[in-house]
Formats: C-alpha cells, structure tokens, sequence
C-alpha cells in the first residue's frame, strides 16, 4: 500500500475494541453497516481483528521485524481484512497473522490473494493436518513427488497417522482439504516378482496400485506462504 492506511486497522485501530464502532470506522459508514448486519456482528469483526494483531505484534516482536505497508496492495489489504475479521477461532487467526506478516514482507506466495479465500474455509482440526502434513516432524522425511517440491503421502499410512496422533476426526480433513484444492488424489503402481508362480505357468509378476494424497501446486504454495522465517 503506498499510503499505509489500511493496515492500522490491524496494528493500531484494532487493537482498542472498546471503542463503538462508530468511532473506530466513522459515523456514516457505521450507519450503513447498522442497517446491514447490526453493530453486534461489527463489534465481533472489531474483537477478532483486535485478537489477530495481538499474535500479529508477538510475532513481529519475536522476530524484531516490522509491517512493510509499501509492499501491500490495497485490494489484497481490503480482502485480508474482510476474511481475516471472520475467523474467531486462535488456529486460524495464527495462520492470518503468519500469512498478513510475510505478504508485507514481500513474500509473493503470501501476496497470493487466493490464498485469503482457502484459509477462511479452513477449521482448526483442517490447520493441524496441514501442518502434519507440510511440517515434517524433526527427522522424519516427507515422501517426494515426481515433482521434487510437492511431496506425496500413502493415504492408508496417513489416515492411520492422523488418527492415532490427531485423532478419529483428522483424516476427514484430507477430503476437505482435497475440496479446496490443497490436496489431490493420486496412486502409485508398484511391480514386484511373484516367487511362488515362477515355472508354474501362472503370473509371474505381480501389480498393485497403491491410493496416494499428493499435494497439488496451490497446497504446496500456502506451505510456503506460512512458513515462518525460522523454518528450514
């Protein structure tokens, strides 16, 4: 943004949600938004935007780093804003706080608005498997794709992880996340000789096709846009 003001919403504004809304946006647009939603609804979008600029400062804080506004447009600050102030859960505002943090460095899977839009669908238990799944724990190595960047994941093997480490409601968020395009489904063919048939006549080879979770282009780019500056 050229003239930084929209992102004090966030920093500053928001952070004083005692203040009616009339006083944080202006008499005439709070009479329209009034008349639209009420100021109940308004003073939970304030509340929420206050909540995320609270994790927003810790985070810039924790990293000695600063909003670059210039480096923001205003179209991707508006939109930012209309999805971030709708989520009132804490796993979703980190990701928004994480996501507004590195767009206004620059960062353009960041500035990638499409992402503001697939991050709103998103519910807590969908923001933990993300996580497992583009977060490899310390050690443990994420399977390559044919395309060395998008890693691709045995569904059976996942399920059965997500299950035992998350719990029976984490594999369903692979269907929700394949819904939004994070995920794909994919498979796996593997060949291997079958000892008992040779010099049998029978079939001397064996084929199986394993179902496999691949993450797609799009999945792979709100991993990076994420990721915080310490990650490897």
């Amino acid at each position: 943004m050229s003239d930084g003001g929209l992102l004090p919403i966030v920093t500053g504004a928001a952070s004083d949600a005692s203040k009616p809304f009339s006083e944080a946006v202006g008499k005439s647009l709070a009479d329209v938004w009034q008349g639209i939603v009420g100021d109940r609804v308004a003073a939970w979008r304030i509340n929420n935007a206050a909540d995320i600029s609270k994790k927003l400062d810790a985070k810039l804080a924790a990293k000695n780093m600063k909003i670059e506004r210039d480096k923001i447009s205003d179209r991707y600050a508006f939109t930012w804003f209309e999805e971030a102030s709708k989520q009132d859960e804490p796993e979703i505002q980190e990701l928004f706080a994480q996501l507004l943090l590195n767009a206004s460095q620059g960062d353009s899977d960041a500035l990638d608005r499409r992402h503001l839009s697939t991050l709103s669908q998103f519910t807590p238990i969908d923001a933990l498997v993300f996580d497992r799944l583009f977060y490899p724990k310390n050690g443990e190595l994420r399977i390559a794709g044919i395309v060395p960047s998008l890693p691709r994941w045995s569904h059976q093997s996942m399920v059965s992880l997500l299950a035992r480490e998350l719990g029976d409601q984490a594999p369903n968020s692979l269907e929700h996340l394949i819904n939004l395009g994070v995920l794909a489904r994919g498979f796996k063919l593997e060949t291997g000789v079958n000892t008992r048939m040779l010099g049998s006549g029978g079939p001397a080879v064996n084929l199986t096709v394993n179902n496999e979770i691949i993450a797609t282009g799009l999945g792979w780019s709100l991993h990076l846009a994420l990721k915080n500056t310490d990650d490897q």
